[in-house]
């Protein structure tokens, strides 16, 4: 097994940062549109 030289997270976001409230509306939000379109990512073919 090979030693971890430097932590591998250095400069991604701190999601503990965000409160949950916040994540449980985005996946309500999506479980809606995945429902409704039967695709989760369905949004990605919104023209823009």
């Amino acid at each position: 097994m090979n030693k971890q030289e430097a932590k591998a997270d250095t400069g991604k976001p701190r999601l503990t940062l965000v409160p949950r409230k916040i994540l449980t509306a985005i996946a309500r939000v999506r479980e809606y549109g995945c429902k409704k379109y039967g695709d989760p990512e369905n949004w990605r073919q919104v023209d823009k």
